[in-house]
């Protein structure tokens, strides 16, 4: 899978796939993409409106990472929530990628929010969750735990896990058709708990579709910038 280092509007970089013509996040900015859509409109939401002092998330396609970083600093500032986190990814980031990327720098230039402590803990949470081996289970905080599996979505046939937050961040129904199908979300609704929520990016029409069809309630939500809409998908109690 051939990649190339790319800079997206908010300054933060994301990885472009050559073979698609299609980015890992939003040009028009990767990392306020990832905070929108997966932090405020999945975890932040999910925290808010449902009593749990524990959380499972799933994400579908690791990527480089940042949602993953940007749902552990959430647990770092938020000790009394403990989040297992469990990212699939059939073509894993290699260690120079990563370390190209520049989402810890990006992070940080909001220093008004991190006090010392925070700054030293985010860095650390950088480079454990790029040291993690995968297909292991490996602590990055007490309250956070990292699981990084290198397979295939329509393979894996999961741990019988029971999850009440997906990121659905697979690359777009144009360029992966097969990942956005009723099969796959019917697998994935089963896998959520009553009240439980996918968030994804894509809110085409097919997708949609897919959704409700596996027996999710979608709500068409406004997306980040240079984005029209996000679908936020709920497993009915």
């Amino acid at each position: 899978m051939k990649r190339e280092l790319i800079t997206s509007a908010d300054g933060s970089n994301t990885l472009k796939l050559t073979e698609f013509d299609e980015s890992y996040h939003s040009i028009n900015g990767a990392l306020a993409e990832s905070n929108y859509i997966y932090i405020r409109c999945g975890l932040k939401y999910y925290t808010e409106n449902v009593l749990c002092k524990g959380i499972n998330i799933y994400e579908v396609g690791f990527g480089t990472g940042l949602n993953c970083i940007l749902s552990a600093i959430f647990a770092l500032k938020n000790r009394s929530i403990a989040i297992k986190y469990t990212g699939i990814e059939k073509y894993p980031v290699t260690n120079e990628e990563f370390h190209s990327l520049n989402h810890i720098e990006a992070i940080l230039k909001k220093t008004d929010i991190f006090s010392a402590e925070e700054v030293t803990g985010i860095q650390k949470i950088n480079e454990m969750i790029q040291l993690a081996d995968w297909d292991k289970c490996v602590e990055i905080l007490p309250n956070f735990t990292l699981t990084k599996i290198n397979s295939d979505i329509l393979l894996y046939k999961g741990d019988g896990q029971i999850n009440d937050i997906v990121y659905f961040d697979a690359f777009s129904p144009g360029s992966q058709p097969e990942l956005w199908t009723r099969e796959v979300f019917g697998e994935i609704y089963k896998s959520i708990k009553p009240g439980g929520i996918l968030v994804t990016y894509s809110s085409k029409g097919v997708v949609k579709q897919a959704l409700r069809e596996s027996g999710f309630e979608v709500c068409r939500l406004n997306g980040p910038a240079g984005k029209r809409h996000i679908v936020r998908a709920t497993r009915n109690y």
